[in-house]
């Protein structure tokens, strides 16, 4: 599950780093990392799909000007 906020993702990525900040927090780390590992599965599917729309407009503008 990604992280909901910015804030969520900084406070995740603190407990998955720091093991004694996680036991102070009472949040598992293996669940910090988790959360970490879904984010950057979340941010490399929507550079994808950003590079990909990029490319549709790029094609598109093409077309029109020839």
């Amino acid at each position: 599950m990604p992280s909901k906020s910015a804030q969520q993702h900084r406070f995740m990525e603190a407990a998955a780093h720091n093991p004694a900040f996680a036991e102070k927090a009472g949040i598992p780390q293996k669940v910090a990392k988790e959360f970490v590992a879904a984010d950057k599965k979340a941010a490399k599917k929507a550079a994808k799909k950003t590079a990909k729309n990029t490319v549709k407009k790029r094609a598109s503008t093409r077309k029109k000007k020839g």
